[in-house]
C-alpha cells in the first residue's frame, strides 16, 4: 500500500469539518449556547477533547489507513473492519491524549458499546438505504440519508447495551450529532472536498 500524503490531509480535513460540526451541534443542543456566546467554547477543556478527537481520526487517516490494508475484505466485513479502525484509533488517540488509561473499564465498556452499534449499522442496517428510492438520489443526499441511519443505530444500540435510559437529553444529543453529520454530507461536503489541501 503506497502513502499518498494529499489524500490522507484531504480525508483529514473532511473529517474534521464533518465532526466537528457534529459536536458543536451537540454541544448546543446540551443547553450550552449562552456559553458559546461568552466563548466558553473555546475554554481550554472543551478545546482540547475536540483536539483530541479530532488528532485521532488524524492519526488514523495518516497510520491506519496508509499501513492497514482491508482491500481483501468485502461487504459487511470489510465496512466492520473500517468502521472498527477508524473510530477505535479515535478513541485511543483521544484516551491516550486526554492522560486516560487503555485499561480503564468504563472506557472500554463505552468504546466496546460503540463498536458494536457500528458493527449493527455494518451487518444489518445499512441495508435500509440498499434500496430503489435511496439509489436514485443524488450522492450528497444518499450520503446523508446512510450516515442518518449509521449514527441512529450506532446511538440506540450503544445506549441500549449500557442499559442507559433512552431520555430526552440523550435524544437531543444523539440527534443533534446525527444531524450535524447529515448536514454535513449534504450542504459541506461538495464545498469541502472541493479545497485541496
Amino acid at each position: 500500500m503506497v502513502f499518498d500524503l494529499t489524500t490522507s490531509l484531504n480525508n483529514i480535513k473532511v473529517d474534521s469539518v464533518k465532526y466537528g460540526l457534529a459536536l458543536i451541534l451537540v454541544y448546543l443542543v446540551s443547553g450550552r449556547f449562552d456559553e458559546i456566546l461568552r466563548g466558553a467554547l473555546l475554554e481550554k477543556q472543551s478545546l482540547m477533547i475536540l483536539l483530541f478527537i479530532l488528532i485521532g481520526f488524524a492519526a488514523y487517516q495518516l497510520l491506519v489507513v496508509s499501513f492497514v490494508n482491508t482491500s481483501s475484505l468485502s461487504g459487511s466485513v470489510k465496512m466492520v473492519a473500517n468502521n472498527f479502525l477508524k473510530w477505535g484509533t479515535m478513541f485511543i488517540v483521544a484516551q491516550l491524549l486526554s492522560g486516560g488509561k487503555l485499561n480503564d473499564p468504563q472506557w472500554l465498556e463505552y468504546v466496546a458499546y460503540v463498536l458494536a452499534g457500528f458493527a449493527t449499522y455494518d451487518i444489518l442496517t445499512s441495508r435500509l438505504s440498499d434500496n430503489a428510492s435511496v439509489a436514485a438520489m443524488e450522492s450528497n443526499a444518499r450520503n446523508s440519508v446512510n450516515d442518518v441511519i449509521k449514527f441512529a443505530t450506532m446511538f440506540v444500540v450503544a445506549r441500549w447495551l449500557s442499559s442507559g435510559a433512552f431520555n430526552s437529553e440523550w435524544a437531543w444529543q444523539a440527534g443533534a450529532f446525527t444531524v450535524g453529520v447529515a448536514a454535513y454530507d449534504y450542504l459541506l461536503h461538495s464545498l469541502v472536498a472541493g479545497i485541496n489541501v
